[in-house]
């Protein structure tokens, strides 16, 4: 407690002292007192004694520092697969050092290594994986660089983590602070402690930097909290290290502290959601690029220098700013984008010490400066200034705005009226504006369902004019605008251009050759349009391109040999086009890992490629011939589909055992085999479909073991079963004579009798054929007459929903995630099949029946493994086909969150003279709770939500309007909300269940069943043109409801309860003690909570939709209120006077 209390001498100026034993120790400069001076005694003396001791160690176990350091420097960085760590690599590479890269992933090590070797060669880096939790691991990294380099220089610690992004540590998970915690902190002692084992034995000694980052200051980092105290912790870990390094008289090994400063990263960019976050980043950050160009050399500066005192190298931002901007007056304003970019400092903590930072700074602040009033004016003056550091050139203003005129003014433009720096603008999950130094680098539109039709005077020409007044143009996304004509050369001049993206619009005519003067192009994405033509030869010499997707246009003829040059494709998808002929050999694209090719001409020969493949999609072509042979070992192959082609010969088990393998479809082919029961199946497989071949034998056990994690075709092949859809043996047997398969025993006999027995085959077949001709007319005459009275003859084709949506394909790294199902606790979204439907709801019995609205009959049902599901049935019109159907699927796949009813997945129902859909299943998480209305107003009958509960209930639903609007795309408003759409869960988790999804809105305008036509289907004008600001009026009324607890059905009741509510609030808000609050509310809510709630209720149910807050503003404002009611009843030790347990605010 003593030690505690004396304001001691710094522990760094203590050890300048000479502490050689036979003198005797100096008494303090200043007059101290004599407790003091016995406390520095007492330290001097066990630094005196434990540095002898290390001091004998040394010398007894390691070389001493005989060696000077020189360049080229051997160092090591962990987590430098990307970020900070990568530039750091690239630019000690670029100074002539030889690097170590290391990262938990080996996919990212592999891509840095093969990426920083093609452009500084092949000796000079290396990588390795390495999880810096692992001691072991850490430890094989140190044998790894000994044995490329033999010693390392410079150490960088960079390895961090921050799992759980951007929210609150009250809504963090155990795991994501363990990850968070052992990365950042455990990780880094780890690291240290090897590298300082390493370091003591090499004569060279060595250098330790360790990157500390956002709280390292000391001051708070809400909503990554846990993530600033680890990196406050580097701070004091580096101090600790020196003092030990110094006490034990070490001088070749030192710790330094490395400060880089607001660096653009994901963590940093996810809480940018608001103008002052984006401003403050736009002038404060800066790209991990150029920081490491400041870092690079002021690092490599120590060793040279030959210094071996600790060092503090940091970049300063806001004191700096701050500092000039007050002290350079009008003139230093108007430079502010100047004053506020980084500046580096390196300094000796010797001369400079940690504990004094803060007090040195706030010396060199003016005095005027120092209060917290004036920090405050600073902000505002930096918020003032915002418009004019961030500015655009007006020209690429202007050229915005020209592109809102040509594009006919559509709502979701609509922000540009607003603000003027479109660099600052707020979110719009339709357009995304990237800035970077005054110029537009990314320009991403993408229209709503219902964009504005085109004017008759819109030129694509001049579209596109305007858009070369944006030359720094790196990422162009302009989708489902409705553009039409033909793609202009003049997108040539866009010269920086990287990503392309121009799908679902109307372009036609062939891809012009100037888009081969893109050489920076990396992504082109063409799919859904009208392009005609062949794809250009030119393509391949696009060496950098990645993403190359141009699915559903009229493209044609045999694919081009120039693809095989493009080595870093990843991924190629022309599906459905016109392609004929030969695959070029694509062996050589080792990085590709898509491949879709469905729906073209293409073929005989099953193409030559990489074994790197992780989607092979052949389906519907003109393959023949049989696999290749070294098809087994493709080890990354997780969906394979050569489906509906004319292969033929032997099936091979052993893609059912690929180690990755999770969707095989074979079907309508003419493979042949024998399957056993006891082959081996991978236990990830979701989807097999071996039916229309030629296979004999049994179903594999595997395949049938687990009915409830995949679904299995294997009709129409001659299978030992019950099953009435298979043939007999004799039938497999005489096709595959008749394709020419024969049996090993039979291929030594003569040619001659296979002749024979071939012209046999064919003739019963060609009569077989002419007498099932002759019956289809019969038949089809019959089936005519009984349609209009009989209920239409169906047939279910079991398909599982594992498409790629185009969206993903613009980076393949997202290929990965879109396999990762069973989020939330709820299980993977799957296709169902009807037999499963029917047994889960009895056939569909009336018992199960649920309700019927506009957007069709709902049932419950159970699955077999005790699950309770929720049924939509929506009966369609019967010129659907399945394919008109894949982009709803994709949607609706999406609605999985916790404030959602989640979608667990869908049947198509066929008709069987046409294959047309006649029925969609949709099924959902049953969620039995009852309404939100039936447990807040009287009609339900049982106890009534409390305050706290509502507010909670509340939260959810807002949180559940954001993911519609934001957290898919595209987004879904106008989802009709009330409190009979939003259920509660056993946890009272609100959950809304109303999504104005596409398909149905489609289904209740085309669908006229029955003789009536649903009245749901036509939606208002302002619905149309305001869908976001209508959800935030249904929220209005849902607070209404919540508040009154009178349930509200009709636009008159709204009016009514809010001029009661009004009328009945005092001018101050309070309306606690009035008789329009529920009874429950008022007892149990405090008054500014339930102000709060009535304020932003009466915002929400503004007549201009203009004048009605965002979802974002809804949400901040409940919070506010539940964090006061919380409070609240904390000081009143109030329960409310309910038993049931408040729901967490989640």
């Amino acid at each position: 407690m003593a030690l505690a209390s004396v304001p001691a001498l710094n522990l760094t100026q203590a050890l300048h002292y000479d502490l050689a034993p036979n003198r005797i120790n100096p008494r303090p400069r200043s007059s101290n007192s004599r407790s003091q001076f016995l406390l520095q005694s007492i330290r001097w003396n066990l630094g005196h004694r434990n540095r002898n001791h290390r001091r004998l160690r040394t010398r007894a176990e390691s070389p001493q520092n005989s060696q000077p350091m020189v360049p080229p420097y051997n160092v090591l960085i962990t987590g430098s697969s990307k970020g900070i760590g990568y530039a750091l690599a690239k630019e000690f590479l670029r100074a002539g050092d030889n690097v170590i890269i290391c990262s938990r992933s080996a996919e990212r090590v592999e891509s840095a290594v093969k990426s920083l070797r093609e452009e500084y060669g092949e000796q000079r880096v290396w990588g390795t994986t390495c999880d810096v939790r692992d001691g072991k691991d850490v430890r094989n990294l140190v044998e790894f660089a000994q044995e490329k380099l033999g010693y390392i220089d410079i150490w960088i610690n960079n390895a961090g983590s921050n799992a759980y992004s951007y929210k609150p540590l009250a809504e963090t998970s155990d795991d994501d602070l363990m990850e968070v915690v052992t990365t950042n902190t455990l990780g880094l002692m780890i690291c240290c402690r090897e590298a300082i084992n390493m370091m003591l034995s090499q004569p060279r000694g060595g250098h330790i930097f360790n990157i500390d980052g956002a709280g390292s200051d000391g001051r708070p980092t809400p909503r990554f909290a846990a993530y600033g105290a680890t990196k406050r912790s580097v701070v004091h870990l580096t101090k600790s290290l020196q003092a030990e390094l110094q006490m034990q008289d070490v001088k070749n090994v030192m710790v330094h502290n490395l400060s880089p400063g607001m660096v653009i990263t994901d963590l940093l960019m996810s809480g940018a959601t608001t103008k002052q976050a984006k401003f403050f980043i736009n002038i404060l950050a800066e790209p991990p690029e150029v920081v490491a160009e400041y870092l690079v050399p002021s690092i490599r500066s120590v060793p040279s220098s030959q210094s071996m005192k600790p060092t503090y190298i940091k970049f300063l931002t806001g004191l700096k700013a701050e500092l000039l901007l007050v002290q350079g007056g009008i003139d230093t304003l108007l430079k502010i984008e100047w004053l506020i970019r980084f500046r580096l400092e390196t300094g000796s903590i010797e001369q400079q010490s940690f504990e004094r930072e803060s007090e040195i700074a706030k010396e060199k602040l003016p005095a005027n400066m120092r209060s917290p009033c004036s920090c405050f004016l600073i902000l505002c003056l930096l918020m003032i200034l915002a418009p004019y550091t961030t500015q655009l050139q007006s020209s690429q203003a202007w050229s915005l705005l020209r592109i809102q005129r040509l594009l006919n003014y559509p709502s979701f433009l609509s922000s540009w009226n607003k603000s003027p720096d479109f660099c600052i603008s707020e979110p719009n999950p339709f357009v995304t504006i990237v800035c970077y130094d005054d110029s537009i680098t990314q320009l991403q539109i993408s229209g709503n369902s219902t964009p504005p039709p085109l004017p008759q005077s819109f030129s694509i020409d001049s579209f596109f004019t305007t858009l070369t007044r944006l030359p720094n143009l790196k990422v162009l996304s302009l989708t489902n605008l409705g553009l039409w004509g033909a793609l202009p050369s003049k997108i040539s001049r866009l010269s920086s251009l990287e990503i392309v993206n121009m799908s679902s619009n109307f372009l036609y005519g062939p891809i012009p050759h100037e888009v081969s003067n893109l050489k920076s192009l990396q992504t082109l994405i063409l799919d859904h349009n009208m392009f005609a033509g062949r794809v250009p030869d030119w393509l391949g010499g696009l060496s950098l391109l990645a993403v190359v997707s141009m699915k559903n246009n009229t493209l044609n003829g045999s694919l081009p040999d120039s693809l095989k040059n493009l080595e870093s494709l990843r991924v190629l998808d022309l599906s459905l086009n016109n392609f004929s002929g030969p695959l070029p050999d694509l062996s050589g694209l080792t990085n590709l890992q898509v491949l879709d090719l469905e729906g073209n001409y293409l073929g005989p020969q099953f193409p030559m490629l990489g074994k790197k493949v992780v989607i092979l999609d052949l389906r519907r072509n003109r393959f023949t011939g049989g696999l290749p042979s070294d098809l087994s070992s493709y080890y990354h192959l997780k969906k394979f589909d050569v489906s509906l082609n004319s292969f033929v010969g032997p099936f091979m088990p052993a893609l059912l055992s690929l180690p990755l393998i999770r969707y095989l479809d074979i079907a309508g082919n003419r493979f042949t085999g024998m399957l056993f029961q006891n082959m081996s199946c991978n236990e990830q497989l979701e989807y097999v479909d071996l039916s229309a071949n030629l296979l004999t034998g049994n179903l594999p056990t595997c395949l049938i073991s687990d009915p409830k994690s995949k679904v299995v075709s294997y009709s129409a092949n001659c299978l030992a079963s019950n099953d009435r859809s298979q043939h007999p043996n004799s039938f497999c047997q005489t096709q595959a004579l008749a394709v020419g398969i024969l049996p090993d025993k039979q291929k030594k006999a003569s040619s001659h009798k296979v002749i024979i027995a071939i012209s046999v085959v064919a003739a019963v077949v060609v009569a077989s054929s002419l007498v099932a001709l002759l019956f289809f007319f019969v038949f089809r005459r019959s089936s005519a007459r009984r349609a209009a009275t009989t209920k239409p003859p169906r047939r279910l084709i079991e398909h599982a929903s594992n498409g790629y949506p185009s969206k993903m394909l613009a980076d393949a790294r997202y290929i990965s995630q879109t396999m990762k199902l069973g989020a939330l606790g709820v299980p993977s979204y799957r296709s169902f099949s009807l037999e499963e439907l029917e047994a889960a709801t009895n056939n569909f019995n009336s018992s199960t029946f649920m309700g019927e609205g506009s957007h069709g009959q709902m049932y419950r049902g159970r699955l077999k493994d005790g699950s309770l599901v929720a049924i939509r049935c929506l009966k369609l019109k019967k010129s659907h086909s399945s394919q008109n159907f894949n982009r709803h699927i994709e949607l609706i796949s999406k609605l999985r969150y916790r404030h959602l009813v989640s979608a667990l997945g869908h049947c198509f129902e066929y008709y069987l003279d046409d294959s047309t859909v006649s029925r969609l299943f949709l099924i959902f998480e049953y969620v039995s709770n009852g309404t939100l209305r039936s447990n807040i107003s009287e009609e339900g009958g049982g106890q009534k939500l409390t305050w706290t509960q509502r507010i909670a209930a509340a939260i959810g639903v807002a949180k559940g309007v954001q993911f519609l609007h934001a957290g898919i795309i595209p987004g879904l408003f106008a989802n009709d909300l009330k409190t009979t759409n939003i259920l509660l869960d056993q946890n009272l988790v609100a959950k809304i269940s109303s999504y104005n999804l596409p398909v149905l809105a489609e289904n209740m305008k085309n669908e006229v069943i029955g003789g009536s036509s649903s009245n749901g289907s036509k939606m208002s004008n302002e619905r149309i043109k305001h869908g976001d600001k209508v959800d935030i009026y249904d929220f209005g009324v849902i607070l209404l409801e919540m508040i009154s607890g009178r349930s509200i059905s009709s636009q008159a009741d709204v009016e009514t309860v809010k001029d009661q509510l009004q009328a009945s609030t005092t001018f101050d808000g309070s309306a606690s003690k009035k008789n329009i609050v529920d009874p429950v509310v008022r007892r149990g809510c405090c008054h500014e909570s339930l102000k709060t709630v009535i304020e932003i209720c009466f915002r929400c149910l503004s007549k201009q939709p203009i004048n009605r807050p965002s979802v974002e503003d809804v949400l901040w404002n409940l919070q506010f209120a539940a964090q006061v009611q919380e409070a609240w009843r904390g000081d009143n030790h109030s329960s409310e006077g309910s038993s049931v347990a408040p729901s967490p605010i989640n």
